[in-house]
């Protein structure tokens, strides 16, 4: 019979974890991830609501805070277009769904069913 060794198991996970980062999404520019996720998030500490690219919406709080969306399955996603959901509860989360308007064509373009929240940090300025 044979037995894998610890180390083989260990390096086998390593390797795994590396192809996953390799994978991910870069961070918006001026920011990074740190890690930090939320399911939800106040609508009235929400300033805006800015689409990125077809993957990512950066989500600015009044405070300050910049936050991350990534839906997991978002139809047609484009910088041009404006958000329309219901949140009863006051909370934008991941169970919202959202609906895409092109507010220049009217009507509905799209709908997108949000991700967690993953919160960023702005870039430290590099060192002169």
């Amino acid at each position: 019979m044979a037995y894998r060794t610890p180390s083989a198991l260990i390096a086998a996970t390593t390797l795994v974890g590396v192809v996953l980062a390799a994978d991910a999404t870069p961070a918006p520019d001026g920011y990074v991830r740190t890690g930090k996720t939320e399911s939800c998030l106040k609508l009235n500490r929400i300033d805006s609501l800015q689409i990125l690219n077809e993957t990512q919406i950066l989500v600015k709080m009044n405070s300050g805070e910049a936050w991350l969306q990534e839906p997991r399955s978002c139809s047609k996603l484009r910088k041009t277009y404006a958000f329309v959901y219901e949140a009863p509860t006051g909370d934008l989360c991941d169970t919202t769904l959202v609906k895409l308007t092109d507010p220049g064509a009217g009507g509905f373009s799209g709908t997108c069913s949000f991700d967690k929240f993953q919160q960023l940090e702005k870039k430290a300025a590099a060192a002169e």
